[in-house]
């Protein structure tokens, strides 16, 4: 009898240990992320202590009685949990932390830009051209976004037309709803307000992972495609120093309300 209930005991908690296992293994390969590898460890950490659980719960049972066990086997199963959410809180902090801070932007290609032909110039009655595209730069480009879209190593890639640089910025912290601190590219011959709006061909820009920042640029000298880090993402202000610095929740309250309320429908 003792010995039916100690194999019973075990098999349960191992059986337990094994379907938290299985899950968490199909949510890492479902989003996978930066902090997957985190991840993957503190499956393992639960995994132990609830397998060691049903070890000391069948043991007991064996030689000091089921109830001696059932005690053991739940403080085995308090701990386990305990630890099991512990450890998912840590991994939710990780992931947060990625995702929120460490990440970079990046520009790719040529940061040589005019309003000439941009949204901006047409705005403002600036009219200059025609525009000058360097074909075997552009092809290198799009081949390196291409790469490196396929390899994983880019979260987001974006083009400078209709608002230049600091448009594309701003979509894409409105994307996430995450802020950013960057500065502008200083290029000779370029003011403030031109690398904020001027738009150019052969430019991108993109949002890379610490992790895949070698890769990246590998990949980036592999084209021959010049690359420029603009700065990183997080926070709840998108800052483009020394010019601009904006709380992403008026962004998206611009964004979502500013047409009508400047045409007098706001509800």
């Amino acid at each position: 009898m003792k010995r039916s209930v100690a194999i019973g005991l075990s098999a349960g908690f191992i059986a337990f240990a094994g379907i938290d296992f299985a899950l968490f293994t199909l949510a890492v390969w479902l989003v996978p992320s930066p902090a997957s590898s985190t991840l993957v460890e503190a499956l393992l950490l639960t995994f132990a202590p609830m397998v060691l659980a049903g070890l000391v719960a069948g043991y007991l049972a064996a030689r000091r009685g089921f109830v001696v066990a059932f005690l053991a086997g739940l403080a085995g199963a308090a701990l386990s949990l305990t630890w099991h959410y512990g450890l998912v809180s840590i991994e939710n902090a990780l992931r947060e932390s990625v995702s929120t801070i460490t990440m970079f932007s990046w520009v790719a290609g040529t940061a040589n830009v005019s309003v000439g032909a941009s949204a901006y110039g047409a705005q403002v009655g600036v009219h200059e051209g025609p525009v000058a595209i360097d074909l075997a730069l552009e092809a290198r480009l799009q081949r390196f976004v291409l790469a490196a879209h396929g390899a994983g190593a880019i979260r987001a890639a974006h083009d400078r037309s209709e608002g230049g640089l600091a448009v594309a910025l701003a979509e894409l912290a409105l994307r996430d709803r995450i802020g950013m601190k960057v500065v502008l590219p200083a290029i000779r011959g370029i003011d403030k307000r031109v690398a904020l709006f001027g738009e150019g061909p052969s430019g991108v820009v993109l949002v890379v992972g610490p992790s895949l920042e070698a890769q990246v640029r590998a990949l980036a000298a592999q084209h021959d495609v010049p690359v420029w880090t603009l700065g990183t993402i997080g926070g709840d202000l998108l800052e483009i120093a020394p010019v601009l610095g904006m709380p992403i929740a008026a962004l998206v309250d611009a964004h979502g309300s500013g047409l009508a309320r400047a045409v007098g429908r706001e509800s």
